[in-house]
């Protein structure tokens, strides 16, 4: 194979290259026969994910030198390739040139934007190959459109492309029904006279019609969302397909190839009707089987009424959904279209799970969910209510004489009270993902479901789910997920494990189950020293525990006001993390858990980000001189640091020298020094204590940095004063509904009045851009933004010149 592969998938990857090579290069193979062939190669990369870049290079490799013919059906297999999986991030770039550069021209255009579009939706692919409808479009250079269906019956029509979700189509129809924008939890159902199927939101839309165009006994993998009644296909026919096409290359097969590669192949038997050079006879079972697909395909099986294409849809669509524009890339012309005429089947638009940031209070998206609640509970067949359920809300519809006849005209308390009632429901609103439990606390488990009640696990049944456990998000210890599809959960101290091709997805949407959550906790856990001496702030240690409250003038962005004891204060968000009801043990331990997590995942995403801008070469920065001449040596060699200028003309630190202030808090005027207080204990003044003072703190300074006369009372309180405005403007301290350019103005003004303040502005923007610990991300940059705003309108003086230009050096 072109890929290192595992070994287990070696000689897969040789059955599918035969695949290719005949698809391409077998002119026997027509209509229904070439689409199922070709179909069949796209399943087992949908089945198999380490086989699509590898399906992919295969045919780059056999469309190099390809011709009519071969060429034309390569693209084409290409193309339906695209729409189904896309390519990996490493793989992306350089098949999008080859595209670019070596496609036919037929097939350019659509291999491009199906190549933006498999990278522009993040998940795992289609489940099911190109539908019929896909199949037209693309021979023809039509868009596709889907009619769906409300609850209330209302219908829009809408543009589709391959990588179409239901979450995501179903979100922008209730939009153009009136619901807010981006309302999520929507999903599309499709309704037939003999079933009913409902995928969840991240499923693909048209793997629902794909998975109905298959014949009977066609291989294929995780089946989308979960059947809710009896939409299998008919069994008579086609039992053998899959076996004969993955054994149709066996010994004939290996001749004229080298030793090592037909070791590399499964020596299976010769199929019958198949020669010894591995030609194929007139009677060759695959003709004989893809001739009975063709029958299938075409809908000559009554039985299965399959949709027909109209391929001269005139109607334009009522809706086209602004995401199919951009990642497009073009402006796409609607005037050819494709639909399904008068199919036997409808999408209908549903709600399939309510997020705790709903509030209900969106009338439209309410309207919609009462009238699905009352047809479900009037309904004979809906396997996410349990008989319980639907007892309940039964009696509640006959409490208030609500039948079929008169359910649409009921007052709005009514209809809410009823929403609420099935959002009890364990799994009414929630959305359900197929798994398979691996360890035994968990082997019974089919399918497991999140939503606003917690984590419910499933086993599927004849007459729908029964609940096998159910957790609140409270009884989470810990959840991780691998990219190869195992997801790991403690519940309760109860370990389990699942196989789904969702792990991921599973387990990101705990955790923004849990992030919303948070979002009314009550306590907060700190997870970092935050000791300052403002006075409207909150100084604590870590692991404490801090209620918040409530303030009238509310918090500004990125700041809590909360208390620890009969102690109140501000303090920043970053600094913790939020508990997950009342601060008992295993709360607090539960925070700390998932503390831990992100910071492993902000950890990882670092790596990540440095692995991929790379070491690069550093950077050279030429060599600032002044009127004095200063060479980079005497900068290198170790001369006019920081710190050898703290030593000589900042005070002896912040601990032995503070502002008198009042009672009020008004400064009185004088500077009392508190020299000798440390060396009366018996400490001495070393190094340690001088660089904190040339290093970022979170506190304000309750004392100009340099030694500033002390009868000049204004000047001193205007240093305290310039450096809280420092703070604020880098976001390490409350805004108190000032603004940017009042800070700017306040700083640039101070310095002009009082020239003898200018150095001390200086040392004080030197000190909060040295070592920044702060939690802000933008802190350090936004510091010397003001550093810039400054040199451009003060000099310093000649005393502290040379210094600034070393450290800006």
């Amino acid at each position: 194979p072109p890929l290192p592969l595992n070994q287990s998938l070696e000689s897969e990857a040789l059955t599918i290259f035969k695949l290719i090579m005949r698809y391409m290069g077998d002119g026997s193979l027509a209509g229904a026969s070439l689409v199922m062939l070709g179909n069949y190669i796209m399943q087992k990369a949908c089945t198999h994910y380490e086989l699509r870049d590898e399906i992919l290079c295969q045919l780059c490799c056999q469309l190099r030198g390809a011709v009519e013919v071969a060429a034309d059906r390569g693209w084409s297999l290409m193309c339906q390739s695209l729409s189904v999986f896309p390519a990996s991030e490493k793989l992306f770039k350089y098949l999008y040139s080859l595209v670019s550069s070596a496609a036919l021209p037929e097939y350019r255009e659509r291999c491009l934007y199906h190549l933006r579009s498999g990278a522009a939706v993040p998940g795992v692919g289609r489940s099911f190959p190109p539908t019929s409808m896909e199949m037209s479009a693309l021979q023809d250079h039509k868009t596709m459109v889907l009619q769906f269906e409300f609850i209330d019956g209302k219908c829009i029509k809408s543009t589709v492309d391959s990588f179409t979700t239901a979450g995501d189509i179903a979100s922008h129809l209730a939009y153009a029904r009136g619901c807010a924008q981006g309302s999520p939890g929507w999903t599309v159902a499709l309704q037939r006279p003999n079933g009913f199927h409902e995928i969840a939101g991240y499923d693909h839309i048209l793997d629902l019609v794909s998975s109905l165009e298959l014949p009977d006994g066609f291989p294929t993998g995780d089946q989308p969302g979960v059947a809710l009644g009896s939409l299998q296909r008919n069994t008579s026919k086609f039992g053998e397909m899959p076996q004969y096409l993955d054994n149709m290359f066996g010994k004939a097969n290996t001749a004229g190839r080298s030793p090592s590669m037909a070791r590399a192949v499964r020596v299976l038997p010769v199929p019958p009707s198949m020669e010894e050079d591995g030609t194929a006879t007139d009677s060759d079972p695959l003709n004989t089987l893809l001739a009975a697909c063709e029958e299938a395909v075409v809908g000559s099986d009554s039985n299965r009424s399959l949709p027909q294409l109209e391929l001269s849809f005139t109607d334009k669509p009522a809706f086209i959904p602004d995401t199919l524009v951009k990642i497009a890339g073009v402006d796409k012309q609607f005037d050819d279209l494709v639909s399904y005429h008068s199919p036997t089947f409808k999408f209908v638009v549903r709600k399939e799970m309510l997020h705790h940031a709903d509030k209900l209070d969106d009338a439209v998206a309410n309207q919609l969910m009462y009238l699905q609640v009352v047809k479900d509970a009037l309904g004979k067949f809906q396997p996410r209510l349990t008989k319980a359920n639907r007892e309940e809300l039964r009696s509640l519809l006959d409490r208030y004489n609500i039948s079929t006849s008169n359910y649409t005209n009921q007052p709005n308390s009514i209809k809410m009270e009823l929403v609420h009632a099935a959002r009890r429901f364990p799994i009414y609103f929630s959305r359900i993902y197929a798994v398979k439990g691996l360890s035994e606390t968990c082997r019974h488990c089919t399918h497991l479901s999140l939503g606003r009640n917690g984590i419910t696990l499933l086993q599927t049944m004849a007459t729908g789910y029964q609940l096998i456990a159910s957790y609140s998000l409270t009884d989470v210890d810990d959840f991780s997920a691998t990219t190869h599809g195992i997801l790991r959960l403690t519940l309760r101290s109860t370990a389990m494990e699942f196989s789904t091709r969702r792990a991921v997805t599973i387990s990101d949407t705990i955790e923004s189950m849990m992030h919303h959550l948070e979002q009314d906790a009550r306590y907060v856990l700190a997870i970092h020293d935050y000791v300052t001496l403002g006075e409207t702030l909150l100084s604590f240690k870590a692991d404490a525990v801090i209620r918040l409250e409530e303030r009238e003038s509310g918090n500004e962005e990125g700041w809590l006001y909360g208390s620890i004891g009969e102690v109140y204060g501000s303090f920043p968000i970053e600094l913790v993390t939020p508990i997950l009801g009342e601060p008992t043990e295993k709360a607090i331990e539960q925070a700390k858990l998932l503390i831990k997590k992100r910071l492993k995942r902000d950890q990882g995403e670092r790596r990540k980000q440095r692995a991929e801008q790379g070491a690069g070469a550093p950077g050279t920065v030429k060599s600032v001189t002044s009127e004095h001449s200063i060479t980079s040596q005497e900068y290198s060699s170790g001369k006019y640091c920081l710190l050898e200028f703290a030593t000589q003309h900042f005070r002896y630190g912040q601990e032995r020298a503070e502002v008198e202030k009042l009672l009020a808090g008004s400064i009185r005027g004088t500077v009392r020094s508190l020299i000798g207080r440390d060396s009366r204990r018996g400490k001495s003044w070393g190094w340690r204590e001088y660089a904190d003072l040339v290093k970022f703190t979170k506190s304000p300074i309750q004392a100009s940095l340099m030694k500033i006369d002390v009868k000049n009372v204004q000047a001193n309180k205007l240093a305290v004063e310039c450096f809280t405005a420092i703070m604020r403007f880098m976001g390490d301290y409350l805004m108190k509904g000032k603004q940017e350019s009042d800070l700017i103005y306040f700083l640039l003004k101070t310095c002009h009045d009082y020239p003898e303040l200018r150095d001390e502005v200086y040392c004080q923007l030197m000190r909060q851009t040295t070592t920044n610990r702060s939690t802000k991300a933008d802190s350090c940059a936004r510091g010397w933004r003001l550093v810039m705003i400054c040199t451009a309108y003060h000099k310093s003086s000649e005393m502290l010149r040379p210094y600034l230009f070393r450290f800006l050096q």
